[in-house]
């Protein structure tokens, strides 16, 4: 089985920028979802430094697709 994507370039950018950074995005996610388990389990970090860390990752994310 295949699925095969297509997007009308340069209309469509945004859309293929998106769907080609998908898994980074959904790596991002996971990372955000581990971060915040850890905290919750072990402490360590206040409030402030997981947010921070966060937002981090969230602004990096948001670079690849021109965000």
């Amino acid at each position: 089985m295949k699925a095969i994507l297509e997007f009308n370039l340069p209309e469509e950018s945004e859309e293929h920028i998106r769907a080609v950074h998908a898994m980074d995005a959904w790596a991002a996610i996971s990372e955000i979802r581990n971060n915040i388990r850890a905290h919750n389990k072990h402490g360590g970090t206040s409030a402030k430094q997981l947010v921070e860390q966060i937002l981090l990752i969230a602004i990096e994310a948001q670079s690849w697709i021109g965000e």
